[in-house]
């Protein structure tokens, strides 16, 4: 995420926190009994931690670059091409 602009990172912080809210809402459906667990554990799990993975990438770059948008608001927020000066 090194090359992407603030707007760029809001807008993937974006899709990525939809794709999580997703992601947790499938894993929660799939139940807290032993077979939902092994479902989400291999079905969704691995691309859930990858998501985490990339969206720590995306704020630590944003904190980096001190972009304006927060990467923690939930998705269908609007993000900023500008910087905090």
């Amino acid at each position: 995420y090194q090359l992407y602009s603030c707007r760029e990172l809001a807008e993937a912080a974006q899709v990525i926190g939809a794709r999580q809210l997703e992601l947790e809402g499938l894993m929660a459906k799939a139940g807290p009994d032993a077979s939902g667990r092994f479902v989400s554990t291999v079905a969704y799990r691995p691309e859930y931690l990858q998501l985490r993975g990339q969206m720590n990438e995306i704020r630590r770059t944003s904190i980096e670059r001190k972009c304006k948008f927060d990467p923690e608001a939930p998705p269908g927020g609007s993000g900023s091409d500008e910087v905090i000066r």
